[in-house]
């Protein structure tokens, strides 16, 4: 299983992959969008150091540095400085239009999200506030620029996905002309406590896990993946994993899961360490039918015909505002 110790799962329906993710991935993903789309909402006197001025409000150098830096090592290799304060131009005049049209998201609306984003990512409460200090942003300020955010992907959704038009015709084609993307592998539901204590020998470990498989029930599995896995990424989760066969996973991890009967709950041995293995489901191979998937399709084709209209959508509204880009690089 690749990185156990630091990643959970989620399922993707299109692509069949059981997608490892960071535990802090959402939490962090909102801060960093929260100052790459809303950074240039601070407005200055001083126009000094400027990068650019959007009718006469100010985006500063400060600003833009300060929005590229807050972005993982990844994104600044298909992103420079000049694209991004393209897009943080965009956020200001989507957020003044939607000023005018009444479309701004409360503060209040944005910590209902936020919370609802924290639960889903199973990051308590001390674990967010370290996210929020190690870049340098308070909480105060992320719910005020998130709020911004929300306000942002308001009004693209009220004027443009929701005048995008999809009819039943065009969902089932892509359905027909895509229905092995619509086929799972049979796939496997267990929850896991790894024990990695590099002091002990692969024997001692696994002695471990034996001496607490007597104790361990279904009922107290969860408890004992909080006191006792060393897998900080599944432990908010129950130590839960879903995959296929041919996932990506420590192979002996893999077939001791399958052969495992449903409601076992056994011990195996993997390079990352001894896991206790609890199987809780199979799921058997199958297609999706229509029904089950027609939504994320609809979704699927809205978002594409988005992408194709942004740019003319985006210059009909750009063409009411005086644009002055002071920005060298």
């Amino acid at each position: 299983m690749d990185n156990i110790e630091k990643r959970h799962t989620e399922k993707k329906l299109k692509n069949k992959e059981i997608i490892k993710i960071p535990k802090k991935y959402f939490v962090i993903t909102v801060v960093i969008i929260a100052i790459l789309i809303i950074g240039g909402y601070f407005y200055f006197q001083n126009t000094k150091n400027v990068a650019a001025v959007v009718n006469g409000e100010v985006i500063t150098i400060s600003d833009l540095d300060k929005a590229y830096e807050s972005l993982p090592a990844q994104y600044k290799l298909v992103i420079d400085k000049e694209s991004l304060l393209e897009q943080l131009i965009q956020a200001k005049i989507f957020y003044l239009e939607a000023q005018k049209q009444g479309l701004i998201v409360s503060e209040e609306e944005a910590v209902i999200k936020l919370e609802e984003i924290k639960n889903l990512s199973g990051t308590d409460e001390e674990e967010f506030k370290k996210d929020l200090e190690e870049r340098g942003v308070s909480e105060k300020e992320l719910i005020k620029d998130y709020a911004k955010q929300l306000t942002v992907q308001r009004f693209i959704e009220e004027n443009l996905m929701n005048k995008i038009q999809i009819s039943e015709e065009e969902i089932k084609k892509y359905y027909n002309d895509n229905i092995d993307s619509f086929k799972v592998d049979e796939q496997v539901v267990v929850s896991h406590i790894l024990i990695t204590d590099i002091n002990s020998t692969k024997e001692q470990k696994n002695e471990k896990a034996k001496e607490l498989l007597k104790e361990i029930t279904k009922d107290n599995f969860c408890d004992y993946v909080t006191n006792y896995s060393d897998d900080p990424g599944s432990i908010q989760i129950c130590g839960e994993y879903t995959f296929s066969k041919n996932d990506p996973f420590v192979q002996e991890f893999k077939d001791f899961s399958f052969k495992q009967k449903v409601g076992d709950i056994g011990v195996v041995d993997t390079q990352f360490g001894t896991h206790i293995i609890w199987t809780k489901e199979k799921n058997p191979a199958k297609t999706f039918s229509f029904n089950e998937v027609k939504e994320k399709i609809l979704e699927f084709l809205k978002t594409e015909e988005a992408r194709k209209k942004y740019k003319t959508f985006y210059e009909e509204i750009a063409k009411d505002y005086k644009i002055e880009m002071k920005f060298n690089k």
